[in-house]
């Protein structure tokens, strides 16, 4: 579903080219911008902005200009990404859903899990399952343009898949699936209906759905799913933490979490902890600022572990790279994002916004991790088998840490 917006005049690209390159000037916390020269930046990149011919190469060229800071957290957010969420919250048809989660492993496309009542697990897909194209167009072809380094990481490829997988509710889509013992087959599912968007999760974001889930596993572990740090699912994680109040052991999911508001992070850590303390530093150009752990209730004591995989960013990180580091939790699955930087939200002329880093953040024990993301005491490396014998790897050895922890006792 697509919104067109009027092109932005000259003069309008030129203020904003303008408020970007101040607004980061003023602003960044490095002084040296990582050794990139911004002020030569503004003469190189300048000149171009009065020739590109419409706004979608203007917001390319405002892409390179960030892109040259080479860190998380800028990006250009154009009208449309506001404009098309919020018709799509409003339309009778919207955002479709697969219940897919796909990445990269062994260099193929694999099917990592299947949602629950959702589109692909009517279509009887499985976890393992290589899918190998998308309406008859590879995959492979679709991640062609990705680094070797960019497809190890993983976040890209990731990105890539799930946008492939994407469309509206009740489109056709055409998967081709290569299973474990090598057969190929075809199979057709139609797009369920998406998670609902809400333009008041993140304030100056575009809309974003804001999902949690809890139950019960194995030994009656508890398990907990946040879809976003956001302030709209504290009393839902209140009530969650509540709920496994009496667990041996307790599951927090923050696979596919991009993060989200600050606060949120130091709420859930308080309700993890018996005193206070730290889950970081943030350090901007002319101010330090602790992420503060203050204990409150309700507050989980038993042991906890932290699953992560390579879309868990922001403070996703500072959560669990914070929790671990303090020994209060064991973080299971795969390296995080390498993404921290925290950030804030400009509106331009236009509609434009941008979303820049304003401080950077180092760990209690002063360890940056932005660009290396949290590394697992247990990793979980993803394989074919693992996928589709244990359905979902990471889970499996979360149950099986609790159970030694029970042996230990």
């Amino acid at each position: 579903m697509k919104i067109s917006q009027k092109e932005l005049d000259p003069k309008t690209r030129q203020q904003v080219f303008e408020a970007i390159w101040n607004r980061i000037n003023v602003t960044h916390f490095d002084t040296a911008f990582g050794g990139v020269s911004w002020a030569a930046m503004k003469k190189k990149y300048a000149p171009l902005v009065a020739k590109v011919k419409n706004n979608a190469e203007f917001y390319a060229l405002l892409t390179r200009l960030i892109g040259e800071l080479k860190q998380s957290h800028f990006a250009i957010l154009p009208p449309e990404a506001y404009s098309v969420s919020e018709a799509v919250g409003k339309a009778a048809k919207g955002e479709g859903a697969s219940g897919l989660t796909v990445g990269l492993i062994d260099s193929q496309p694999m099917v990592l899990a299947v949602a629950q009542n959702s589109a692909g697990q009517a279509a009887g897909i499985l976890p393992g399952a290589i899918l190998e194209a998308v309406d008859g167009k590879p995959l492979l072809q679709v991640l062609a343009r990705l680094t070797a380094e960019q497809k190890t990481a993983g976040y890209l490829a990731r990105v890539l898949l799930t946008r492939a997988l994407g469309g509206d509710e009740g489109q056709k889509r055409a998967l081709r699936l290569r299973e474990p013992d090598g057969s190929v087959h075809e199979v057709g599912l139609t797009l369920g209906v998406g998670p609902k968007k809400r333009d008041d999760v993140l304030p100056g974001f575009p809309p974003f759905p804001a999902e949690l889930e809890t139950r019960r596993l194995e030994n009656n572990i508890g398990y907990v799913r946040f879809s976003l740090f956001t302030a709209l699912l504290m009393d839902d994680l209140r009530k969650a933490f509540k709920e496994v109040a009496d667990a041996p052991g307790m599951i927090i999911d923050l696979r596919g979490n991009p993060g989200g508001l600050g606060p949120v992070t130091y709420a859930i850590a308080g309700m993890l902890s018996q005193k206070p303390g730290t889950l970081g530093t943030m350090t901007m150009r002319r101010a330090t600022v602790q992420f503060p752990i203050l204990p409150q209730a309700p507050r989980y004591a038993g042991p906890v572990v932290v699953l992560t995989d390579e879309l868990s960013a922001s403070c996703s990180e500072i959560l669990a790279g914070g929790l671990q580091e303090l020994k209060r939790a064991v973080v299971i699955g795969r390296k995080t994002a390498g993404m921290v930087l925290p950030s804030a939200v400009d509106k331009l002329p236009g509609g434009v916004r941008l979303q820049y880093a304003f401080a950077d953040f180092k760990t209690p024990r002063g360890v940056l991790l932005e660009g290396k993301g949290v590394i697992p005491d247990i990793a979980v490396p993803l394989t074919q088998s693992s996928l589709r014998q244990l359905g979902d790897p990471d889970i499996a050895a979360a149950l099986a840490y609790f159970r030694t922890q029970t042996e230990k006792k």
